[in-house]
Order: C-alpha cells, then sequence, then structure tokens
C-alpha cells in the first residue's frame, strides 16, 4: 500500500473538516480564538510547514482543552501531519485521541475511523485493521457502493480475499456504471482465492464495459489457461489483437505461443512474422529460431530453412547451426548441411559437438567425400552418446555395399 495515497485520504478528510468549520460562528461549537488558530493552521497545511503546524496543533490542544470539539480537529489535523512525516503510530495514536472526544460529527468520525484502519495496515497490523473497518461499516445501516468499496480495499490489503470479493461484488452490482478501479479490486481478490469461475463471471463483465483496457483481456486469457483451455485462451487474446491491444514484444510474442499451443502454428507464424516486419517485435537471433521452429510445426521446411538462416545472420549459436544442418540432412540438401555442421562440430557443449559430428559424417559421404566422412566419425566415436552409431559407419565404411 502507497504512502502517498492514505496521505491524499487523510486530506481529504480534514479539507471537508476544515470546510465545515469554518462557517460556524464564535459563539457557536467553537470559540473565536481556536476558529482562527485552526484558520492559521489550515493555512500552514495548504503550503506544506509540517513542522510549524504540528508545534501550532500542539499547543492549540494544550490551550483549548476545554473545548471539545477544536481539540477533536486539532488531534484530526495533528494525525494527518504525523502522517506526512511518515510517525504512523503517532499519527494513528493522535486519531484514536480524535476520536475519544467523541466530539466529532459523525461524517468526521467515520472518515476518522477509517483513517486508523489504514494507518493500521501501514504498521502491519492487520487483524486490528479488519476489526476497525468492521466497527466502521457496521455504522452504516444501507452502506453506499462506495463505502463497500472502500472496505474491500482494506479487507483486500489485509489478505481477507474473499470478504473483499464479496463486497466488490455487491458493489459492482448496484451500479450502471462500475469505476475501472472497482474491477481490478475485484479481480485482484478473486485470483488471490484461485475462484476461476467468478474470474470467468466477473472478466467478460469488466472487458464490456472498459474494452480498450488490455489488463483485463490478458487476465482472462489466463485465466482459461489455467483451467487448460488453450482454445478459450486464444480465442481471448485473438479478439484483443484484432482491436489492436496487443502492441508490446512481450504481448505478441506470447499471442504466438498460445497459437502454437493451441494447434494453429500457421496463425502463430503470420502473428510473430508480422510483429517483426513492423519492428514491433524486435529481430533478434532468438526470436528468429522462436519463428524458425513455427514454421517447423507448419510443415513450412523452406520457410524454416530461411528463417534458421537469418537466426544465424543475427548471432545464434552452435546449436541453431546443429539444427539448420540436420534440418538440410533431411530435406537431402547435403552440401548446404556440409558448413552449418562444420560451424556445430566447434561447439563448447558435447552433446552438441556429438551429434554435429555424426551428422557431418553423413552428409559427407552422401556429397561424396568419404575421407572427410571417415574422419568426422572417429571424432564423433569419441562421445558416448553417438559411439556405436559412429562405429557402424565406421565398420560401413571399411566394407560398402
Amino acid at each position: 500500500m502507497c504512502r502517498r495515497k492514505i496521505s491524499q485520504s487523510l486530506l481529504a478528510c480534514l479539507l471537508l473538516t476544515l470546510a465545515s468549520v469554518f462557517p460556524v460562528q464564535a459563539s457557536s461549537t467553537i470559540s473565536p480564538m481556536a476558529y482562527e488558530a485552526l484558520t492559521e493552521v489550515h493555512e500552514l497545511l495548504q503550503e506544506s510547514q509540517w513542522q510549524e503546524a504540528g508545534e501550532r496543533l500542539d499547543r492549540m490542544i494544550q490551550r483549548f482543552g476545554r473545548e471539545p470539539y477544536a481539540q477533536a480537529t486539532a488531534w484530526q489535523m495533528r494525525g494527518y501531519v504525523f502522517s506526512e512525516l511518515d510517525q504512523h503510530d503517532k499519527a494513528l495514536h493522535a486519531y484514536e485521541k480524535a476520536l475519544d472526544t467523541e466530539a466529532l460529527d459523525t461524517e468526521s468520525s467515520q472518515q476518522v475511523l477509517y483513517n486508523t484502519a489504514q494507518l493500521l495496515l501501514v504498521l502491519e497490523r492487520s487483524s486490528e485493521a479488519v476489526e476497525r473497518i468492521g466497527k466502521w461499516l457496521a455504522e452504516y445501516a444501507d452502506p453506499t457502493p462506495t463505502q463497500q468499496v472502500q472496505a474491500a480495499w482494506i479487507y483486500l490489503s489485509a489478505g481477507y480475499h474473499r470478504d473483499a470479493a464479496t463486497l466488490m461484488q455487491g458493489a459492482i452490482s448496484r451500479v450502471d456504471e462500475p469505476q475501472q478501479s472497482w474491477y481490478q479490486i475485484l479481480v485482484a481478490a478473486l485470483q488471490a482465492t484461485d475462484d476461476f469461475r467468478a474470474l470467468e463471471q466477473w472478466l467478460p463483465r469488466a472487458i464490456k464495459d472498459y474494452p480498450e483496457q488490455k489488463t483485463f483481456w490478458m487476465q482472462l486469457a489466463s485465466v482459461h489457461l489455467q483451467q487448460e483451455r488453450h482454445r478459450r485462451a486464444t480465442a481471448t487474446l485473438a479478439a484483443a489483437y484484432h482491436n489492436g491491444l496487443l502492441e508490446d514484444s512481450s504481448d505478441l510474442t506470447y499471442m504466438a505461443q498460445l497459437f502454437l499451443h493451441a494447434g494453429v502454428p500457421h496463425k502463430a507464424a503470420r502473428v510473430l512474422r508480422e510483429a517483426m516486419h513492423k519492428g514491433t517485435v524486435e529481430d533478434t537471433a532468438r526470436h528468429y529460431e522462436m519463428l524458425a521452429e513455427i514454421w517447423l510445426r507448419s510443415r513450412e521446411i523452406g520457410l524454416a530453412i530461411h528463417t534458421y538462416e537469418q537466426a544465424l545472420k543475427a548471432g545464434a549459436d552452435h546449436d541453431v547451426s546443429l539444427r539448420l544442418g540436420r534440418l538440410l540432412l533431411q530435406n537431402e540438401d547435403h552440401h548446404a548441411a556440409l558448413p552449418h555442421l562444420k560451424t556445430a562440430a566447434k561447439s563448447d557443449k558435447g552433446r552438441t559437438r556429438a551429434e554435429a559430428l555424426l551428422l557431418l559424417g553423413m552428409a559427407a559421404y552422401s556429397h561424396g567425400a568419404v575421407e572427410e566422412a571417415q574422419h568426422a566419425f572417429v571424432e564423433a566415436r569419441a562421445y558416448e552418446e553417438v559411439r556405436r552409431q559412429a562405429e557402424n559407419w565406421l565398420e560401413y565404411l571399411k566394407h560398402p555395399g
């Protein structure tokens, strides 16, 4: 939770309190001297002169001990000053002193009570914060949707996710146009409890109300994925994609992977290729490698070969040289496979080097370079994972046909 958010809430409370004080006549709830003192402190608060304001308030609390309303207001303002100075323990104490006077009107008292719940959260006294917000909420016979949201935020921050979700569902159901932040609080609460059924109910409504918010689309897709509903997840992100919401590199590569897992590799390749062409996804070795793998899954061998070549130009490692060499060999383009397999055979990785040497021997033999093939098989024999195959080839070369 952000201290700035709390401070803004407390400041709003103070401004309301002072606004209610100013119109009061000196002969009424507050004396002219107390009124003047509060006015001067108010001006200091507006100028963020916390130290001076605090000292004035301390003197006021001592001076106007027989004026409960002036004392309550001074304590309330003192709590705000302490909060601005990050002295949260003292802020909480000041607010509780304001409540102890029992001099505040109902609205101000409720606001101060809510502020104490916020401060208890800051002080990591979550159970007390929940108890305090429960007391705050109980004062309303029929809480408004906004009040339900205020309480839900405290419950969510304190880790009482189910209570937060219940309040948020009630608040959203009672208004025609829920705020975007209301949906965000609800979704956070439901995610914390893994309530996928409820998420599947509320996220589409959030998307309907705020279709331009990519986060809701991504969250709904994630819910489908967590339940292994890959096609639904893909359809959700496809809709977001066609609405122009997926513009980040990470979003587009994620989209491509979803298409791939959903069994539509051609769509995956199209998304990634278009993104790389536009420059949204950088033309790095990793992305070319990813695209090549997708082309392979699409059985587009020629495109896969071309994309692997682009990956190597972009700085791909020996493993990619091996994959390209293997693919060219399978495609019976032995001559083209040779240089890539020779490069892969220089790898520091034993497994990569072993397979590259074995395939190099096979490519060389098929290309008619028997001596080169024999040399490669001899080297490959040193690696246990391909030793038997290399020895079989060497035996064959001794007695060809």
